[in-house]
């Protein structure tokens, strides 16, 4: 197993923190993903959800809370907060108003099918979560990272939050964020992992400042996330 070297990790590093941030590209893939996936849902298409799927840009935001949890940096583990809770509000916002303005549109199998979360998704979800990183730390330019988008289905549950909401049917909206809030400490958990195995925990980052890591720091920010999946 051939793990990535100090210049390695730095550049995988500076790649996943600008996918963290709520930039104005984030949104807009947040918009036209969300846009494509509810209307997917509605429409009963699964080959349209998996499109959606494929240009939603919510692991960013995860990978890199899953970094900045390994290597103690909390600039990075804020923004990638921010983007994720920002990018979610979004897209439930954009879904409860797209459902509203859909002439007829009613609750449909691809909807119904993501509100009943079980220990499968959260398995899929942890070997998607591995396999992503895992690529990703190992090689790079792979192509799994789209792979993990599709099996883990971030952007679907949340668009059902928001057709749930419009349809006034609380039974769908906690059904289906429970399912979003277990794939996303899933990716979370596989992530810290791999970034553990990768070495990321050496060093403690701060604004661009690089030292060595407190373990004992490092092992109880590492704790939470895991005590939330097992939850």
């Amino acid at each position: 197993m051939s793990w990535p070297n100090n210049e390695q990790r730095a550049k995988i590093y500076d790649n996943i923190t600008a996918d963290a941030k709520p930039s104005f590209y984030f949104f807009a893939m947040v918009v036209l993903s969300c846009t494509v996936a509810t209307y997917g849902l509605l429409s009963n298409s699964t080959a349209v959800i998996i499109g959606a799927m494929l240009i939603a840009p919510l692991i960013g935001p995860i990978l890199g809370g899953a970094i900045a949890l390994t290597s103690n940096n909390n600039d990075l583990l804020k923004t990638s907060i921010k983007a994720e809770v920002l990018g979610a509000f979004t897209a439930v916002l954009l879904a409860v108003i797209l459902t509203l303005i859909l002439p007829g549109s009613h609750i449909t199998a691809e909807v119904l099918s993501r509100t009943k979360p079980t220990i499968v998704d959260l398995v899929i979800a942890l070997a998607s979560g591995v396999a992503g990183t895992y690529a990703m730390c190992v090689k790079p330019q792979s192509a799994t990272l789209p792979g993990v988008a599709i099996a883990t289905a971030l952007m679907p549950p949340l668009c059902v939050v928001g057709i749930g909401l419009a349809k006034q049917d609380f039974n769908i909206v906690t059904g289906a964020f429970l399912l979003f809030l277990a794939n996303m400490i899933a990716i979370n958990v596989a992530a810290i992992a791999m970034f553990e195995l990768a070495g990321f925990s050496r060093e403690s980052c701060q604004g661009g400042v690089c030292k060595a890591s407190d373990e004992k720091k490092t092992a109880y920010r590492l704790l939470y996330p895991v005590v939330l999946l097992i939850v």
